[in-house]
């Protein structure tokens, strides 16, 4: 079957009609939104995007693909190896011809973040949070995104939980990182350490800290990660981004936590202990 790029335009947001307001169907075509970091969080949202109809995508990451990305990341096998972003990129292609995707494969540098941040409408910052250099990035990313007033979506996937945190740096009073980490703290803290002042203990489920005290013993050098929370970024920060675009009220954080929601409950006064506890522990393993 041959069609035009007329025609398939048409045709693929289609269903999305009396659902999504025509004005926003029109707005999220016409924005260029900038992904920053391609894996487990920003890889979730790019194929939803483009389904729902966003045709300019500017896909910013480093990092190239592991056999230990499969049980979450939207690769394959034969991915092994290859940038994250460029092969978002030739998917994205594969699933409309239509869409303007460009790739940046050395991710969010000095040199380049302020032209990626004020060539664009809109951010996901999908950067990784487990690595001092990752963190230096992330706040590279917000601090230009503060001076060119963007809004900002970004996640953390914690077991079976996802927070949502929207940054809108369109709103003077919107502080970098909502005032959570310097860079200082960035160069003196572990950097799990960091992202617990950037999420708060409060909103962290039992499990993430079951797993943050079996790095303190030293028994892993990495932080699990599952499927279905990373999947759940995609779905929730898709819908910040179509309210944005009909310019609706924003939630500061969208906070679901997957067992919760299916009637498992957390042991309410283990938690508080952790949460508590967690605050102001220090004595973190470096990965």
């Amino acid at each position: 079957m041959s069609l035009g790029l007329d025609q398939i335009e048409y045709l693929s947001t289609l269903r999305n009609r009396d659902f999504i307001a025509s004005d926003v169907q029109q707005r999220l075509g016409q924005s260029k939104i900038l992904v920053a970091g391609c894996g487990s969080t920003g890889g979730s949202i790019i194929e939803p995007l483009v389904r729902t109809g966003a045709r300019h995508l500017v896909l910013a990451e480093n990092g190239t693909y592991e056999v230990s990305n499969l049980n979450r990341q939207s690769m394959g096998i034969a991915h092994v190896g290859r940038n994250k972003a460029s092969v978002h990129a030739a998917r994205v292609r594969f699933i409309h011809p239509g869409v303007q995707v460009t790739v940046h494969d050395e991710g969010i540098q000095a040199h380049n973040v302020d032209q990626l941040v004020r060539e664009t409408d809109l951010i996901v910052d999908g950067v990784d949070v487990t690595t001092r250099d990752g963190l230096q990035a992330k706040y590279l990313l917000h601090a230009h995104a503060k001076e060119h007033r963007k809004l900002l979506v970004t996640g953390y996937d914690m077991a079976a939980a996802q927070l949502i945190v929207v940054h809108d740096y369109r709103q003077d009073s919107e502080q970098v990182m909502k005032g959570r980490l310097t860079p200082l703290d960035i160069v003196a803290l572990h950097p799990l350490q960091c992202c617990i002042r950037l999420i708060g203990t409060e909103q962290m489920p039992l499990e993430i800290f079951e797993e943050l005290e079996r790095h303190a013993r030293n028994e892993k050098d990495f932080i699990s990660q599952l499927a279905m929370t990373a999947n759940l970024f995609g779905v929730l920060a898709l819908g910040v981004i179509l309210k944005s675009l009909a310019d609706e009220p924003l939630p500061e954080t969208v906070y679901l936590d997957i067992w919760e929601l299916l009637g498992s409950r957390s042991d309410e006064h283990t938690l508080k202990h952790y949460r508590q506890h967690w605050a102001n522990r220090r004595d973190l393993h470096v990965l």
